[in-house]
């Protein structure tokens, strides 16, 4: 019954309104579990946050997508615009989270734009290759997630300043989304993928 947490806060449980925990009984194991899950959870809720592991999700959801793009046919057709929604939405509802549960991190701030970005920039080239997107639209896209991105950078080396997005970046992202939906709806229809 060996636990960190235990030398940290003496003789406290169950978690109170007020977010303390009180009455725990340490030879108790159902306390002691509960009670090293409780203090863990505030140790590591800067970063493991449910909306940065929704935003991780997304980033892992990318190669997926991706592959149902670069390998269209009539099977996966609807897997692919499936999983593309899924991960628009997931984008919307991780903020969302985040707001409504107080829980806006700094890892948040990177991890949910760079998944935006990372995501425009690989169905940008993917569409580029498998069907005749304007590629002067895809370069003034990447070029501009890819600016963003490095100033981003420049900006948290310098300073170690990281600024969250901005109404009108939400904004570009959601017209970039519903474009990118238009043009897999059209472009990767089954019937002009043989």
């Amino acid at each position: 019954m060996n636990c960190e947490a235990r030398q940290l806060i003496p003789l406290t449980g169950f978690v109170s309104k007020t977010g303390n925990m009180r009455n725990v009984n340490y030879e108790n194991p159902r306390h002691l579990i509960f009670f090293c899950i409780w203090h863990n959870k505030i140790k590591m809720n800067k970063n493991f946050t449910w909306p940065n592991l929704l935003s991780l999700l997304r980033l892992m959801m990318i190669p997926l997508i991706l592959h149902l793009i670069l390998n269209i046919n009539d099977r996966n057709y609807f897997l692919l615009i499936a999983f593309y929604l899924l991960t628009i939405m997931l984008d919307f509802f991780d903020g969302f989270l985040a707001r409504k549960l107080g829980q806006e991190s700094e890892l948040g701030k990177i991890l949910d734009p760079l998944a935006d970005k990372l995501l425009m920039i690989a169905i940008l080239f993917c569409l580029i290759l498998r069907s005749d997107f304007p590629i002067w639209l895809a370069l003034l896209v990447i070029t501009r997630d890819l600016m963003i991105l490095l100033a981003s950078l420049f900006l948290f080396r310098g300073k170690g300043m990281i600024k969250p997005s901005i109404l009108i970046g939400k904004v570009t992202f959601a017209l970039l989304s519903l474009l990118i939906f238009f043009t897999l709806s059209i472009y990767t229809v089954p019937w002009t993928c043989f």
